[in-house]
């Protein structure tokens, strides 16, 4: 991308703050012409005073502006006395003891772990941390008394669970740690399919950091460490493995690999096919998720037409699916139907708001409609109100 000019940051910022040119001088305490000429290029230079008033009316440093790169989207969810907990659970101080706790009978850490697992499919995200705060301790407690496969089966769900709830909500760095001990746990349950699930959110991290070959064959090993008979009737091995090629198949096509990209999808429809389903989204791995996948990868690829196409006979029901619905609004961005794009952001906003606030594509398409629409459009069309609903700074 090229480096923004200091007048089409000023410009950039100022439209995602959903102000006028004549509104931001009058909140800078500067002439209106002096706004102009900065964005349009025709004043290269400015007093340090006048960009420091500039950054003043629009509530960023000083240093934001002359940093075209610079991320205003804090990571921060919100949630600082949750995350403090978690944080206490995955690094907790030299010498910390928590054995003097009662036990926790192991129905309740069950019921609990179950409990987390339901918040995050609703995408209730502060529900899911509140919950595993209070469980996560109780299960360490159950794991020094006494190492069980059931034990150590539900410590790996927990942490699975709390891995992608802080996925989802911008914390790579923790939950790269909770991934880490929900494979600890997975391989001390001697369960290789859970083991596989668990570190399916490890080529996700790396998906997100841009590291697309080691996402790819980590989803790769991974998948062939379960690989299943398609006459198999165990539905969990199939999934799993289903759901890795997927992944895998992501991981190839934000490569621009077509071909590894292709090869995985098949693999994936394949297993689709043998599980059943049809075009309806559910929790299980079936012929929608192939075809949602393949939706993406054509968005990633440059065929916005093939993604609505695609991904149009997924059939969504509830909350589940809902990471789709951003996958449509990317591919209407692409084709500049901006009001359809605008329309599918709202059809997720209604399914679970505070799932979508914390999803980063979400919030770059808000971001990309900001820019590529005037300030009048954005108050009009609910576009600005949006915005400020899910906090996006600028």
């Amino acid at each position: 991308m090229a480096e923004l000019s200091l007048g089409d940051r000023i410009a950039q910022i100022r439209r995602r703050r959903g102000l006028t040119q004549e509104q931001l001088a009058e909140r800078a305490g500067i002439s209106p012409d002096v706004v102009r000429k900065l964005e349009q290029g025709r004043r290269s230079g400015t007093k340090l005073a006048t960009l420091n008033a500039l950054a003043r009316g629009l509530d960023v440093r000083t240093s934001d502006l002359l940093t075209p790169d610079v991320d205003l989207d804090p990571a921060e969810s919100g949630d600082k006395a949750l995350l403090l907990d978690i944080r206490k659970v995955l690094f907790p101080s030299m010498g910390e003891q928590h054995l003097d706790r009662p036990a926790a009978d192991i129905e309740a850490i069950r019921a609990g772990v179950n409990s987390a697992q339901k918040a995050y499919a609703r995408g209730n995200y502060r529900a899911v941390l509140g919950e595993l705060s209070d469980l996560l301790p109780a299960i360490e407690i159950a794991l020094a008394s006494g190492v069980s496969s059931d034990i150590t089966r539900l410590a790996s769900l927990a942490y699975k669970t709390l891995a992608e709830t802080l996925i989802q909500t911008r914390h790579d760095d923790l939950a790269q740690e909770a991934v880490r001990r929900s494979l600890i746990n997975a391989e001390g349950a001697s369960d290789p399919v859970l083991y596989a699930r668990a570190g399916e959110n490890s080529s996700w991290i790396m998906l997100l950091h841009g590291r697309f070959i080691d996402a790819g064959e980590t989803a790769s090993h991974l998948a062939g460490t379960i690989e299943p008979t398609f006459g198999a009737s165990e539905y969990e091995r199939l999934d799993t493995f289903g759901r890795l090629h997927v992944q895998a198949s992501a991981a190839a096509s934000r490569d621009n690999n077509v071909g590894a990209a292709e090869e995985h999808i098949s693999v994936a429809r394949a297993v689709a096919a043998r599980i059943g389903g049809g075009n309806l989204y559910s929790s299980r791995f079936g012929p929608a998720r192939v075809a949602m996948a393949e939706s993406e990868n054509a968005i990633v690829l440059g065929d916005p037409e093939t993604a609505l196409q695609v991904g149009r006979t997924v059939r969504l029901s509830g909350t589940s699916g809902k990471r789709h619905l951003l996958t449509l609004a990317e591919a209407q961005m692409s084709m500049r139907d901006y009001a359809g794009a605008l329309d599918t952001m709202k059809g997720a906003k209604a399914i679970s708001p505070e799932w979508l606030i914390n999803q980063r594509l979400a919030r770059r398409l808000v971001r990309d409609l900001l820019d590529s629409r005037g300030v009048r459009w954005a108050k009009n069309s609910g576009l600005a109100d949006l915005a400020s609903e899910m906090k996006i700074a600028v």
